[in-house]
């Protein structure tokens, strides 16, 4: 599904979080089967191997981003691989400083985590800083691919006329393992251990 800013609302981050609360709930309206929402801007590049994935992503029942600006949000070990230019292990990790994270450029979200957060005020303008203050406030983590699955294409917007020039510095590096197996080891082997999901 895709929903268009309409001409007439200004720019500005009010209007793209209307926007972006519009389309998810015309989706959960349009798919009251589905367990997932996967929410995605619109300038963006998908990695070809993104629906290998998604088993592995919808297992966790947790929020997770395909995207992240810059190395702050990997742990240490991800981060020197990518300082070191070697190649970089594959897997879906616990985003880290999730109090600094921002932009939903693609973000995978379960069901009822959409439909709880579209449920709770913020305060804030922006769909990205309104997710952010959910999931803080409610002891939620953020999960991110390594390597993300999503890159800024850095196309000239509405709202970025100029282009934006943040990108990902994983997508598309080489890897220590083959994939899909290491999205499917995430979950698989146990790896991977959420809180008591929270619906409050």
């Amino acid at each position: 599904l895709v929903a268009l800013q309409p001409d007439d609302w200004p720019v500005g981050g009010a209007a793209q979080r209307r926007t972006a609360e519009r389309a998810l709930r015309r989706a959960l309206d349009a798919r009251p089967s589905a367990t997932h929402v996967l929410y995605t801007e619109d300038d963006i590049d998908l990695a070809l191997d993104i629906a290998d994935w998604l088993p592995a992503l919808c297992a966790l029942d947790a929020p997770a981003t395909l995207y992240v600006t810059g190395d702050i949000h990997y742990p240490p070990s991800i981060r020197g691989q990518l300082f070191a230019r070697r190649p970089v292990s594959a897997g879906i990790i616990p985003l880290e400083r999730l109090e600094r994270w921002y932009g939903t450029l693609a973000v995978l979200l379960p069901r009822w985590l959409a439909e709880a957060v579209l449920c709770w005020e913020s305060g804030e303008l922006g769909w990205d800083t309104q997710l952010q203050r959910f999931l803080v406030a409610h002891d939620i983590p953020l999960y991110v691919t390594v390597p993300n699955l999503v890159q800024h294409r850095g196309v000239p917007t509405v709202a970025s006329p100029a282009g934006g020039r943040e990108r990902s510095a994983t997508f598309g590096v080489p890897l220590k393992r083959e994939l899909p197996a290491a999205a499917a080891r995430a979950t698989g082997e146990g790896r991977v251990r959420l809180p008591e999901r929270r619906r409050d």
